[in-house]
């Protein structure tokens, strides 16, 4: 049974990455939605301007992560943190997306940023275990919908 669930999360992963035509080793590379869907979710409702989750957004804000691209959004969040990897398992992975956004969501409170109420978002991003440390990426992007 356990060994169905590690190969379904696999296939959900590489299924994942080529529905968004991203080139990445799942093995060594895992996408953070939507298992941190309610993360992200508590982490954004704090804002004056309640804003409102928004699928296509988050695709977007997979491909902002992954390639730091420019993409269409009024708002926009990019962070990245490194851990080293003797201390992987020390804290669980939505406590390490919210110490990443956390002080960067509260800066962004206090900025004329302009974005009505209701306006949508999306958050995602990917946690790389290549190289001498792990790497954790997260982008939340706003969007004003007039």
């Amino acid at each position: 049974m356990l060994l169905i669930v590690g190969v379904l999360a696999v296939f959900l992963t590489k299924t994942s990455a080529q529905d968004t035509n991203l080139q990445i080793d799942a093995n060594t590379t895992t996408i953070l939605m939507p298992e941190l869907n309610s993360t992200f979710a508590k982490l954004n409702e704090k804002w004056g301007f309640k804003p409102i989750w928004d699928e296509n957004i988050t695709r977007e804000a997979l491909q902002e992560a992954i390639h730091q691209k420019s993409t269409m959004a009024d708002f926009k969040i990019l962070r990245k943190r490194a851990y080293m990897k003797s201390l992987r398992n020390e804290t669980t992975m939505d406590k390490k997306v919210e110490k990443a956004l956390r002080h960067r969501l509260m800066i962004a409170q206090t900025l004329p940023h302009h974005l009505p109420k209701f306006s949508h978002y999306g958050c995602n991003g990917i946690y790389n275990t290549t190289g001498r440390q792990d790497v954790l990426t997260v982008a939340c992007l706003y969007r004003n919908n007039k």
